[in-house]
């Protein structure tokens, strides 16, 4: 018994030491490099985390007031609504992977991201809600997946729904403090439309899309990466392009063997991402063919470290088939990015710009002879033991919904202008466990249209504003 007893108590701690060992070499939860198990073994994970957040926030969609039949329809105001100004909020996701490598040195892996439906409207996956706002939180869905292969002398690629070049390779971003700065998801408390949008490359509309991505091994500090993505279809391998046609049943007349007046109409549903062209105005705004290419560096000077990213994103568009006029022209993307950290003694300071033919957030096409976008964020951090505090400011300079009034666009609406000020820091309690308090500040201005889409004229809610407290906890194994 005396032994069994001992034999137990080791097995217990040993199991204990695995636990131990486990947690303290926490796999990244979104790997921009690929992890490198043993020759001839392959790995196995079910990363996690669990974020908490507590906030105290106002904007400028706290109140609002709708006419007879709700929001947009016409008559007297009838309705009254406002948001309390507090809230709790909390996500759990999953990240499942598995990282193999061969005796000959080929490594090979896949790798997922699973939410959980929002719950909250039309939101949720990529392609638009799953469980809409009967079923809350009732379903799961995909938000990336790929898999890779690849070699250390040779490189690496990626295939299925992930991030492209820039957006692995993205400097000088400061999403290193609090819960991301205005790339986390505190900011979900606010009305969406009254806050600024993070505008550079980590966001959905960039990351859920299939493509291929290459990124060659280091050579003295220096990497690259190119990625191919030849439509916006994502995390999904249908694309909606069935085609529907309808035939009025009155052209022919009973008894009659020949139609008179035949008028057939068909269209293929505006889901489908292979579109190449269109007469239907809303597809003419979507990419396609977008290619992204980048290039790093990172060394260290003494003291000094140095990251450095240049890169360029550029695509064509759906383009018209239809009767003349053409509804509305955009441009391609065309879009110069760059960004630049510099870390001595724990402090980091840099920026990041990004600029040429787009219109913002969600990689938004602009519309042809429209103003070009310039977006700049100037930021810095400080590191001290479990302890990262930072700040930073972003401001958008983009189209909008204006462009030139010989395209039918209207004289009186202007370009948009978002800002956003983060401070915060965050403290690691334990591997895995951290703290974190956000500030954030941002507000948004266009001349000439409703950013908040109420009943209330243009001239009303042309600028918005967003203020948050918020304090949060994020568990991850």
């Amino acid at each position: 018994m005396r032994k069994l007893l001992l034999a137990s108590v080791a097995a217990l701690g040993a199991s204990v030491g695995v636990a131990q060992a486990q947690v303290v070499t926490l796999p990244t939860l979104m790997p921009s490099t690929t992890p490198t198990p043993a020759p001839g073994t392959i790995t196995v994970r079910l990363g996690a985390k669990l974020n908490f957040y507590a906030g105290v926030l106002s904007d400028s969609g706290d109140k609002a007031v709708a006419p007879t039949g709700g929001a947009g329809a016409t008559g007297p105001a009838t309705g009254t609504y406002k948001q309390a100004n507090y809230e709790f909020g909390d996500y759990v996701r999953l990240y499942p992977s598995l990282d193999g490598v061969a005796a000959n040195g080929l490594k090979y892996g896949v790798f997922a991201e699973i939410r959980h439906e929002s719950g909250v409207g039309a939101g949720g996956g990529a392609l638009g809600s799953i469980s809409g706002s009967d079923t809350r939180n009732g379903l799961l869905y995909f938000r990336r997946e790929y898999g890779y292969v690849g070699t250390n002398q040779l490189g690496t690629v990626r295939f299925g729904a992930t991030d492209p070049t820039s957006g692995l390779f993205e400097t000088g971003t400061f999403e290193n403090f609090n819960d991301g700065g205005w790339n986390g998801d505190i900011e979900d408390f606010f009305s969406s439309s009254a806050a600024p949008s993070w505008p550079f490359m980590v966001v959905g509309a960039y990351y859920t899309t299939t493509k291929v991505v290459y990124l060659s091994p280091q050579f003295y500090g220096v990497d690259f990466g190119f990625s191919y993505e030849p439509s916006t279809s994502n995390v999904t391998p249908l694309d909606g392009c069935s085609y529907a046609e309808t035939i009025p049943p009155s052209v022919t007349p009973a008894g009659a063997t020949t139609p008179l007046n035949v008028s057939s109409i068909g269209s293929f549903g505006a889901s489908c991402a292979r579109l190449s062209s269109s007469s239907r105005a809303a597809d003419l705004a979507r990419r396609r063919n977008t290619i992204d290419t980048a290039v790093r560096y990172r060394g260290t000077f003494g003291p000094v470290g140095i990251a450095a990213t240049g890169g360029f994103i550029g695509s064509q568009h759906v383009n018209y088939d239809g009767a003349p006029p053409i509804p509305v022209r955009y441009n391609g993307l065309e879009i110069g990015d760059f960004g630049t950290a510099v870390t001595i003694a724990g402090l980091t300071v840099g920026g990041h710009i990004s600029f040429g033919r787009g219109n913002g957030a969600n990689a938004a096409l602009e519309p042809v002879g429209a103003v070009p976008e310039f977006i700049w964020l100037a930021g810095a951090s400080y590191t001290i033991g479990p302890v990262i505090v930072g700040a930073s400011f972003f401001q958008t300079n983009v189209a909008g919904s204006s462009g030139p009034t010989s395209a039918g666009f209207a004289s009186s609406v202007g370009q948009l202008r978002e800002r956003g000020v983060a401070a915060g820091g965050t403290f690691t309690v334990a591997p895995g466990v951290s703290l974190f308090l956000d500030y954030l500040y941002g507000d948004r201005k266009e001349n000439g249209v409703n950013l908040l889409g109420d009943s209330e004229s243009s001239a009303t809610h042309n600028q918005t504003r967003a203020q948050l407290i918020g304090l949060g906890t994020q568990i991850r194994w």
